[in-house]
């Protein structure tokens, strides 16, 4: 790559990254270097680790011009002892970074507020094991928050064999907050294989705030072998909120809220799911979907398919307000009949406009509808995340509202245009195009 493209692309990146370092209360008005990985070796001049190791805060890590495909770290996780760091790749199936399953793959130790960057790049096989102590972070621990754009992490495992502890963050664990940008985390997992050991998200754990943005959680799993189930969250955990926007949360696996789970009441938080959709999920207890004890907003979003023995689907513990959002289709294994939405917190309400929902335990707004939704099977129906298209006789078709959140398109974002003015949108995440091909969406491909 030339220095003018090299430089092009970072200005790029610089601009794109701007939000969401002010969300993280990040200064970035300071001089900072570019340094360039000359060498695909775990050690030695050149090397990732060698020029992170002389790098000062601020500064942008650039691996774009490396020739390699992986890199292996051999010599233990990578310590990143700056207050900020940005670490850029050539794309996520140009390179790897892969510990093997023998260690972490960065440590970033800053205790302020600061953040980790990492951009266009894929992290796995990291593994985090304690015999006697908590474990956190299979691929990425930081002491602050982090950022991750088009980046993957996969097959990272955070796991503890103490007693009396826990492990979080299967993939990636912060003290902080934890961002992801148009990338995906998918098939880790956090084990607390002790005796009274707890598991406490499966792909992210995040101490304050997790934020989710046209990006893909799949797969993960967080296990743990004590009674009550205190752990959870297969997909992520938050402890004080959430926010996923044109996301989608599939096929996790936990004992309590297998696709999210979001544990501390209180503040002014609120958790929100915007053009997004929570699918697959499968708790071993209850809150396949989600379990959240703040508020929850809901815009134009699908839940469903999702499993427990009971409360399936949304389990919340605070008010829950929904707009033109499916909850349906959810199962529970049990003879509980409310398998979609449980709100159990006292003086709790559901509120809002133009929903689909089949079963509450509250009752719904007037108007909700109740009917099949009749989705099609999750796919890829354009866009970067997989999506539930509407068949062609879906109820829900032209039965939303035009409350614009997150502009005028659906969860795929542009090129998929909601009916607005004109017109009404359709109830969920995904909107019924002019052109879709009926067979298709009808799932019978």
């Amino acid at each position: 790559m030339s220095h003018i493209a090299r430089t092009s692309r970072l200005h790029q990146l610089a601009a794109s990254l701007s939000a969401a370092m002010a969300l993280c209360g990040v200064d970035t008005s300071a001089q900072a270097a570019t340094r360039l990985v000359g060498t695909c070796a775990d050690t030695g001049s050149g090397s990732l680790r060698q020029v992170i190791g002389v790098a000062a805060s601020g500064d942008t890590i650039e691996l774009s011009g490396l020739t390699c495909s992986t890199i292996t770290l051999t010599s233990g996780e990578i310590q990143v002892p700056q207050h900020n760091l940005i670490i850029v790749g050539p794309g996520t199936s140009a390179l790897t970074i892969t510990a093997n399953s023998q260690s972490r793959i960065f440590k970033h130790t800053d205790a302020s507020d600061g953040f980790l960057n990492v951009t266009d790049l894929t992290l796995t096989g990291g593994k985090y094991y304690s015999p006697s102590a908590d474990a956190s972070g299979g691929c990425i621990y930081s002491g602050a928050n982090v950022i991750l754009v088009r980046s993957t992490v996969s097959a990272c495992r955070a796991i503890t064999a103490g007693a009396a502890f826990g492990a979080a963050g299967g993939a990636v664990f912060t003290v902080g907050n934890t961002r992801l940008i148009h990338s995906r985390v998918t098939g880790n997992m956090a084990v607390g294989a002790g005796v009274n050991g707890i598991a406490q998200g499966g792909g992210v754990f995040a101490s304050r705030t997790f934020y989710s943005n046209y990006s893909t959680i799949s797969e993960n799993r967080a296990y743990g072998t004590a009674t009550g189930a205190t752990g959870g969250g297969g997909g992520a955990f938050a402890v004080l909120a959430f926010s996923l926007v044109n996301s989608t949360v599939v096929s996790n696996q936990a004992d309590v809220g297998a696709g999210i789970r979001q544990n501390t009441s209180g503040g002014s938080f609120t958790n929100e799911v915007i053009d997004s959709t929570i699918s697959g999920n499968t708790a071993n207890m209850h809150g396949g979907a989600m379990d959240v004890v703040n508020p929850l907003l809901l815009y134009n979003s699908t839940i469903a398919f999702n499993s427990a023995p009971s409360r399936a689907g949304i389990e919340a513990l605070a008010n829950v307000k929904t707009n033109s959002t499916i909850i349906a289709k959810n199962s529970n294994t049990s003879s509980d009949p409310f398998s979609d939405l449980y709100i159990s917190g006292a003086g709790s309400t559901l509120t809002g406009a133009n929903n689909l929902i089949i079963s509450s335990n509250l009752q719904p707004p007037p108007g909700t509808l109740t009917g099949d939704p009749r989705l099609v099977p999750l796919a890829n129906h354009g866009g970067p995340t997989l999506t539930h298209a509407l068949s062609a006789n879906s109820p829900a078709i032209d039965r939303g509202n035009n409350i614009v959140i997150n502009g005028s398109f659906d969860q795929r974002g542009t090129g998929f245009a909601r009916e607005i003015p004109s017109g009404s949108a359709d109830i969920g995440a995904y909107e019924r195009q002019v052109n879709d091909d009926e067979i298709f969406y009808d799932g019978f491909n």
